[in-house]
């Protein structure tokens, strides 16, 4: 029964959590402990004639341990339940330890070294699911763009986009820029690898840059040299600001949803319950953001679609999940919040952490042939060199409001230590995980 108990996976984040395995052993009885969505569980008990004793105390221990410490929720061990075998108890262990991986790794990303407060809008068991629905699905549409109101182009690093001239001084003041392409790419990348269909949909303004990310092959690697000369890696598809929409953009969106199911965004500008896309204080950004919203609010549910929301702030696409959460704890959040839900949503200190940590928890899932697995979440070098293309494309840091190897006004080094974080984390590489506790300072140096 040692097994049953104690899962080591080397030091990373959380160990005690992730050493204490028993709240993971729910299932072993997954017939007699079965959670339902809702606001309380409904559990429903059937015989245990075929569960040996020892595994019934288990459980029993297990569901008492999940209830106090509350460490992740159940929903996060269900996720695994629906493709291994329950009475296996090596796929048991796998399982248990997939769990916990996963529970270390959704830790990892939330990590709020911007202060922004985005412990208060964690879903715990959000980047489980989310990963879940990347790994399962066969065709997957992201979604990005958030204007940096400062420069031209227009386009943030973590996410994507720049901005007005005019509004420089509130960028320099707000950080609302430049996450989310990094972990945009490394989606597209990750789902490349996996076989999976995949493309990009941004603002007008932020095209030029994802197409001139998409030309690093130190990058991109053999996937670049598999496409037909001057065919790039990914599409890239671009849409009008709200103020130029009209029905012939409609027409286009809606048949660019029907080819994919799933859909994940990334730093994407998600409209308030007043309809317009605001920034962190409260300006409009009406004249730069496509009304990409519609695929969440409409065709995705009307397709039987899924979507996954990213976001660091509360403004972000998918942030309606945690809509009244926004409101209470983010400066301005009555005004700036997202309404439009999503089904899975990740909470992270920086949109891109977030991106990385659906990469790296698909990984291990087990969402990559065995040979290229390792392969899946990028590497320190691969993502430096593509911070330098970014940078020489003319994104920007939205805190610094200037090109470089800076994210949210964090150090690149702060990055790449999230990176490593996260590979080793995930068993992607051999260097021992250690917990980023502070002694990197977040500056803002390159």
């Amino acid at each position: 029964m040692e097994r049953f108990f104690t899962v080591r996976h080397g030091s990373y984040p959380h160990r005690r959590a992730v050493q204490s395995v028993p709240m993971f052993m729910l299932v072993v009885c997954l017939y007699t402990f079965i959670p339902q969505p809702g606001p309380s569980w409904v559990r429903r008990v059937q015989p245990l004639v075929y569960t040996p004793l020892p595994n019934r105390l288990a459980v029993l221990l297990a569901l008492l341990h999940c209830r106090l410490e509350e460490r992740v929720q159940l929903t996060t061990v269900c996720v695994f339940m629906q493709t291994h075998c329950l009475y296996d108890s090596a796929a048991l262990c796998t399982m248990a330890a997939a769990s916990s991986l996963i529970a270390a790794l959704e830790a990892a990303v939330a990590q709020d070294l911007g202060k922004r407060g985005v412990s208060h809008l964690l879903k715990q068991g959000g980047l489980a699911q989310a990963a879940q629905y990347f790994k399962d699905a066969p065709s997957v549409l992201i979604l990005t763009g958030f204007p940096c109101v400062q420069s031209e182009p227009p386009t943030e690093n973590d996410g994507a986009s720049l901005l007005p001239a005019e509004m420089s001084q509130e960028c320099l003041s707000s950080g609302e820029m430049l996450a989310g392409i990094s972990g945009s790419l490394a989606l597209a990348r990750a789902a490349l690898i996996m076989g999976k269909t995949v493309a990009i949909v941004t603002d007008d303004c932020n095209g030029d840059v994802l197409k001139g990310c998409l030309t690093c092959d130190e990058y991109w690697g053999e996937l670049a040299s598999q496409q037909p000369a001057g065919v790039a890696p990914v599409d890239v598809h671009t849409f009008p600001p709200k103020s130029a929409w009209d029905e012939t953009q409609e027409n286009k969106l809606q048949n660019l949803s029907a080819r994919f199911t799933h859909f994940v965004s990334v730093e994407r500008a998600g409209a308030a319950a007043n309809g317009s896309y605001l920034t962190m204080r409260g300006r409009s950004m009406n004249d730069l953001i496509a009304p990409l919203d519609t695929i969440y609010t409409t065709y995705a549910p009307a397709q039987g679609a899924t979507t996954t929301g990213v976001g660091d702030g509360g403004n972000e696409l998918g942030m309606g999940a945690v809509f009244e959460a926004v409101k209470t704890h983010i400066p301005l959040g009555d005004q700036i919040a997202c309404a439009t839900s999503c089904d899975a949503l990740v909470a992270a200190g920086v949109s891109n952490w977030g991106a990385w940590g659906i990469v790296a928890a698909a990984h291990v899932l087990g969402g990559a042939p065995a040979a290229q697995q390792c392969a899946l979440l990028p590497s320190e070098v691969a993502e430096t060199a593509m911070a330098d293309v970014m940078a020489a494309t003319g994104c920007c840091d939205g805190i610094l409001g200037k090109p470089g190897r800076t994210v949210d006004g964090m150090g690149w080094h702060v990055h790449t230590h999230k990176l490593n974080q996260l590979h080793s984390i995930a068993g992607a590489q051999d260097a021992d995980a250690a917990a980023f506790d502070g002694s990197v300072s977040p500056d803002a140096s390159p």
